[in-house]
């Protein structure tokens, strides 16, 4: 067995983002969570997150073949059947353990995030906007299952409101940069309908709306002085700085782009468990 193109399929640092909000949620609990609580949450955004990929994975493999050839399918490190088995037993394993931390935590994992996830890679992720829109949902969602998790709800609607909107213009900027092989797949993304230049000033916008929203929670006493400090020079300096760029500058690397927003990703989650 080719553990190695597993790990690989799973997308092992999308899925440590995403476990760790899970982790940055603890320390803003009123009772920090039992640790056998975070591990277990941890684990169910992994495995669920992990069979997203794969799925995902699967739906683009046409796309991948050209777009990123090294993937463990167009590079036929593993089969399709192999990546379908993989996601159904981690949507199982991952949903079984969600029914162990609560009601309303395998309600939101079963009902609400796994078919999301399925329906995004099956059909939304052809759709303009929309699929960007379901994608950074789900990924805005991992704090809110977090904090049902860990009793309280309420706790995760700033983070998720921040991770939606990053990962929002993060799943626009990607959709730039995969413009050659979805022009193949037919696919209806904001890039191809409407030109990269309408969507950069899309992109601007939603930056300049993130930059303009980022201290309010510093603002209105949520979050201490550390939040702010760590958002500012890993957050917003990097978003103004992409900000200009999309401005003045038709011609942009936005795989570079896309990475510095997956910094100032995990830059924004760690502010806020050093800022809570």
């Amino acid at each position: 067995m080719n553990f190695m193109a597993y790990f690989r399929l799973s997308r092992p640092i999308n899925v440590f983002i995403a476990s760790l909000a899970v982790l940055i949620m603890a320390p803003l609990m009123p009772d920090f969570p039992k640790t056998i609580t975070i591990l277990s949450a941890m684990l169910v955004v992994a495995l669920l997150n992990s069979a997203a990929n794969a799925v995902n994975d699967i739906t683009d493999l046409d796309i991948d073949k050209i777009n990123r050839p090294s993937r463990p399918l167009p590079s036929n490190d593993l089969s399709i059947s192999q990546a379908k088995n993989f996601a159904i037993i981690l949507f199982i394993v991952g949903n079984i353990i969600s029914f162990t931390l609560g009601t309303i935590p395998f309600l939101i994992s079963a009902i609400l995030a796994t078919p999301l996830m399925i329906i995004y890679s099956l059909r939304l992720k052809l759709m303009p906007f929309w699929g960007n829109f379901c994608i950074a949902f789900i990924l805005g969602l991992a704090m809110i299952y977090s904090a049902s998790a860990f009793g309280k709800v309420s706790v995760g609607i700033i983070p998720a409101s921040f991770a939606f909107l990053i990962n929002l213009i993060r799943e626009i900027v990607k959709d730039i940069e995969d413009m050659e092989g979805d022009k193949l797949r037919q696919a209806r993304t904001l890039p191809l309908l409407y030109g990269v230049n309408r969507v950069r000033i899309i992109l601007a916008g939603l930056s300049l709306i993130l930059i303009i929203i980022i201290p309010f929670p510093w603002i209105y006493n949520i979050y201490n002085s550390y939040f702010l400090v760590i958002c500012l020079l890993f957050v917003s300096l990097p978003l103004t700085v992409i900000f200009i760029l999309l401005i003045i500058n038709k011609h942009l690397n936005f795989t570079k782009i896309s990475n510095t927003l997956k910094i100032s990703i995990l830059s924004g989650l760690i502010a806020i468990m050093v800022g809570s």
